[in-house]
């Protein structure tokens, strides 16, 4: 079944991708340090994604595995999003179809947001020199 993990994969960062750029303003939110760990893979995360992007590989189990890792070391306040965020990427995988359905997008679009703003705002996510670290 590489075909739907593919295709599911392509939807999940389609849709990551969009909410990413409009991230990147890093308009409002908290100014709150957000846990370097989190950061890191956070990083790790936003970079994966952009080299998938590029490359037209999507890869859904790259994708979990990373979020994961952001689920692992997220603070209280952004914890329950981020694991959110992890079971959409599993339930899309599961079921491609989930990728077309507009209130699925819409909800899960309104989870990365609120992750993709406090990533900005507490890591300072996209105004970092990539060559600089974390």
């Amino acid at each position: 079944m590489p075909k739907p993990r593919r295709s599911a994969a392509l939807c999940a960062a389609v849709l990551l991708a969009g909410v990413l750029g409009a991230a990147c303003g890093g308009e409002g939110g908290s100014t709150a340090k957000a846990p370097k760990a989190f950061c890191q893979a956070a990083y790790d995360y936003e970079q994966e994604l952009s080299k998938q992007l590029e490359k037209g590989e999507k890869n859904a189990t790259r994708q979990l595995a990373l979020v994961e890792k952001m689920a692992a070391h997220a603070p209280k306040k952004i914890s329950a999003d981020v694991n959110e965020f992890a079971t959409r990427i599993r339930q899309v995988m599961d079921d491609p179809s989930l990728a077309k359905d507009k209130k699925f997008q819409d909800e899960g679009k309104a989870v990365v947001d609120r992750i993709n703003q406090y990533a900005s705002n507490g890591c300072g996510l996209f105004k970092q020199d990539p060559n600089s670290g974390i």
